[in-house]
């Protein structure tokens, strides 16, 4: 390696050039197309190469045809001296981003394998040609002599920036970000300084070092996000998670000397200027919050009328562990209001919007909102004006698809009483009021079904109760926008730039879409699978103007059995509207092409299909917000599945069992012996049942229902005869192994990891997504219990955290094994699983489809 090293070193370096020229390159930043720009930066970068005798080859994407995975072009060999401006400002963006397979080009143009290789990739957009570039990263470093890429992410939005400072990391490549002209030029010089002194300089004797263990702690009320990068200077050192953060932590080999330690996670950060001697042992660094961002749902004034319904929406991606309270304050003034008193409650969530009722001054003027901590800390301050009096306007979109809901913006009243109310032909059609549509991602209001040119208007009343209206223009409903009411029209805050990034996200055609025909926008495809219903794959549908297809990409979340790929990965979708006759969707995997036909009920559309190597399932095809329903639907579907029987490691039991089943209606228990017991076989009348398996050495009990609209599929965890007796809990989950046992249940909506030496009650379901138990293990001072969506035992517990799955609360204690373990389950109720989780050897077949390495 050394001496490989040495001779890149004496000769002129060769530098290949990947190049995006996908569709979403036209995109403007600062009112210049992002291809001009770029172009003008790469010119100082050709330049400083050329200065260090460098010499270049390129290789483009995108630039020939839409829609086409294939399309790469090996512009210029590096020996060629081919006039590399010339080509690039000859380039026009037009296609999708297939950037995995161009790195891969790229490496194999400069024969990776066999000598030292650099690549440069520029990118506006992650990869959506079903490929991986953190694992393409990590395959050419393990492949390649000496292989490095840098990659420079041009105006990448934020969710999007870990999957190519992935591929930059893995051969260790730089990333640089930049969000306009002059950081794109200051990234290219960066690359520069990076790649000229790979050829230039010497490699640096290495100084004197030592071993550090570094732990990261979250600010005070707040929990660490999923991933957590750890700098010195602008030099990566290594990314922990919220569950390595602080232990076992980050472990690594620092010079002696002044280290500059810094570190980036979402919604956090910290800088630490430390001095670094000899056996220093552990370093604990405790973050600090950015502040936070926050945006209303309001484009105008509010007017002096009673309390105002506003959504509010904190945007750092954060959670906070508790709620707070919202106060409305005169501009700059440290206390609030005397209206405002008593606030109003907010919830923790971020990324959504929050309901917030604000009550209106007694003077026209600017305020402000201030979200504030139970301590008094304002987490921010959002300028919020009112005026007397306001002219009632309709800003939000004026044509809408029939059934149709449309985003609702509006200058006027917001107080509860406020009505938006559809006319026609003078007569009401219907009504709704403001407090009625707000939801998580603004103020929807729902259209007509009926296709037809509705006037729109707004009614509130006054302080005084009076009732008062005013005309807010036409919606068309399933019909062209009058010419009179066109201009109008100009104002609708259609998201159509917001459009575009979603379907690229999800893998669809980049560039922007047209919001036209019932089927554009986002949809759900849910399925029945042999445990529960779930939402497998989502996507985004285009459709263009007087086209009957509609197609875009999906994000899979499906066994990797049936073809889709590992979860994440990209296929794509087609559903076509027939004349008369159902829909037809087509789904295109690595299997092959898979069709069915979907009869249309209400907002959504049914039919079957055959995934690969399963039997037909029934499926519904539904938008997001009919989700709830659309599962419901499916819930009601006969279904007739075996109950699963596993052990504590996940593994399937399917040895002969003895089985035992109890009812109310059974005068005493029934007895039988089988490999597999199916719902169906019971014979049984709808009710609840008690049902038993054991082996020779393994037990385990559930509860089942039968009939009432679905036979529901169940889970049975088999553990060791006796293990667990001596816990005070009817427990059905124990966990006894050497390593923390996984728990899922079928039909309970939630997945845990259990401490060893823990016992679980079974999770009974309290409401929609919402579970509810309780846990313990034996200590020499007893029992020690943590809880669940358990309100009756929370005061007598000590501490209790707000996670994903709901309250989670646990005995006060100071033993750090105990407080391990506390981690470890508020880790595990952190998040919720999506789908089916993957146990056994089936991790072990999907790690090594991955990596090549179960280990």
């Amino acid at each position: 390696m050394a001496t490989g090293s040495a001779i890149a070193q004496d000769a002129p370096g060769d530098m290949m050039v990947v190049f995006d020229m996908s569709g979403s390159m036209w995109g403007q930043v600062e009112g210049v197309a992002k291809v001009e720009i770029a172009r003008d930066a790469f010119g100082g970068l050709l330049d400083d190469w050329r200065a260090a005798d460098m010499r270049t080859g390129l290789i483009a994407y995108g630039h020939r045809r839409k829609g086409d995975c294939g399309d790469i072009e090996l512009l210029a060999q590096p020996d060629e001296q081919a006039d590399i401006d010339a080509l690039v400002a000859g380039l026009q963006p037009r296609g999708k981003t297939p950037l995995s397979d161009a790195v891969r080009q790229a490496a194999e143009v400069l024969k990776f394998t066999e000598e030292a290789a650099t690549v440069v990739l520029l990118s506006d957009g992650v990869e959506t040609c079903s490929a991986d570039p953190c694992a393409l990263g990590a395959e050419l470093e393990s492949l390649g002599l000496d292989f490095t890429a840098h990659v420079i992410g041009f105006d990448i939005a934020e969710a999007d920036r870990p999957q190519l400072q992935c591929l930059a990391n893995a051969t260790g490549g730089q990333y640089f970000d930049a969000e306009d002209a002059g950081e794109l030029a200051q990234a290219m010089r960066n690359v520069a300084l990076e790649t000229t002194a790979q050829v230039a300089e010497p490699a640096p004797t290495a100084p004197d070092t030592t071993e550090v263990l570094i732990r990261v702690l979250p600010p005070e009320l707040m929990r660490l996000p999923a991933e957590i990068e750890v700098f010195n200077g602008e030099t990566s050192i290594g990314t922990l998670t919220n569950k390595t953060a602080s232990v076992p932590g980050l472990t690594v080999d620092l010079p002696l000397g002044t280290a500059d330690l810094r570190v980036q996670a979402q919604g956090m950060s910290g800088t630490f200027p430390t001095e670094i001697v000899a056996d220093m042992g552990v370093i604990g660094l405790r973050l600090e919050a950015n502040a936070d961002t926050y945006v209303l749902w309001r484009d105008r004034a509010l007017p002096l009328n009673g309390d105002h319904t506003v959504l509010i929406a904190n945007t750092t991606g954060v959670d906070r562990t508790t709620h707070y309270r919202v106060y409305l304050h005169a501009l700059g003034a440290p206390e609030p209001l005397e209206v405002s008193a008593g606030g109003s409650l907010i919830g923790p969530q971020a990324g959504i919007y929050h309901r917030v009722s604000i009550p209106s001054p007694t003077e026209p003027g600017d305020y402000e909102i201030v979200p504030t901590g139970a301590d008094g800390t304002e987490y921010a301050r959002i300028p919020i004006p009112f005026a007397d009096p306001i002219v009632p306007a309709w800003l939000g979109p004026r044509v809408a698809e029939p059934g149709a809901t449309i985003p609702a913006r509006w200058a006027g009243d917001a107080n509860r009483s406020t009505v938006f109310q559809f006319e026609k032909d003078g007569q009401r059609v219907s009504r709704v009021v403001v407090e009625t549509i707000a939801e998580e991602d603004g103020f929807q209001l729902p259209v007509p079904p009926e296709p037809g040119l509705y006037d729109l208007s707004l009614l509130w009343r006054t302080v005084d109760n009076e009732q008062l209206s005013a005309p807010l223009g036409q919606i068309a409903v399933g019909v062209p926008l009058p010419d009179d009411e066109a201009a109008l029209a100009q104002d609708a805050n259609v998201d159509t730039d917001g459009l575009a990034q979603e379907a690229e996200a999800m893998g669809g055609e980049e560039g922007p879409l047209e919001d036209v025909g019932p089927l554009h926008g986002d949809w759900n495809l849910i399925f029945m699978n042999d445990q529960r219903t779930i939402s497998m794959l989502r996507g985004q549908v285009s459709q263009a103007i007087s086209e009957d297809l509609g197609s875009g990409g999906l994000v899979i979340d499906a066994h990797p059995g049936w073809g889709f790929g590992p979860t994440g990965s990209f296929g794509t979708m087609a559903v076509e509207e027939l004349d008369g006759a159902p829909l037809l969707l087509t789904l295109v995997t690595e299997t092959g092409t898979h069709v069915a036909d979907m009869e249309r009920d209400g907002s959504s559309y049914r039919g079957t299909m055959a995934l690969p190597d399963t039997e037909p399932r029934d499926f519904v095809l539904v938008r997001p917000k009919d989700l709830q329903a659309a599962e419901s639907a499916m819930d009601a579907m006969p279904v007739d599945h075996q109950i699963v029987t596993r052990d504590e490691r996940g593994e399937r039991v399917d040895t002969a069992l003895t089985w035992t089943i109890q009812g109310a209606d059974m005068e005493s228990p029934e007895t039988f012996n089988t490999e597999n017991y199916s719902l169906e076989d019971t014979g049984r009348a709808p009710g609840s049942y008690r049902v038993t398996a054991q082996t020779s050495d393994l037990e385990g009990v559930t509860n089942i229902t039968i009939g009432r609209g679905k036979q529901r599929a169940n889970l049975i965890v088999l553990r060791p005869k006796g293990e667990g007796s001596d816990l005070p809990l009817d427990v059905q989950f124990f966990c006894s192994e050497g390593e923390d046992c996984d728990m899922t249940m079928a039909d309970v909506p939630i997945d845990f990891t259990l401490p060893v030496g823990w016992g679980a009650e079974r999770p009974l379901p309290v409401e929609r997504g919402i579970a509810t138990f309780n846990m313990v293990t034996m200590t020499d001072d007893g029992p020690f219990y943590a809880t669940l969506n358990q309100p009756q035992r929370s005061t007598d517990l000590g501490p209790c955290e707000e996670l994903m799955a709901g309250t989670f609360c646990w005995d006060t204690t100071s033993d750090p094994d105990l407080m391990a373990d506390i981690d470890m389950l508020r880790t595990a109720l952190s998040f919720k699983a999506a789908g089916r989780m993957l146990i056994g050897s089936e991790v072990d077949e999907m790690i090594q489809k991955l990596t090549g390495d179960a280990e």
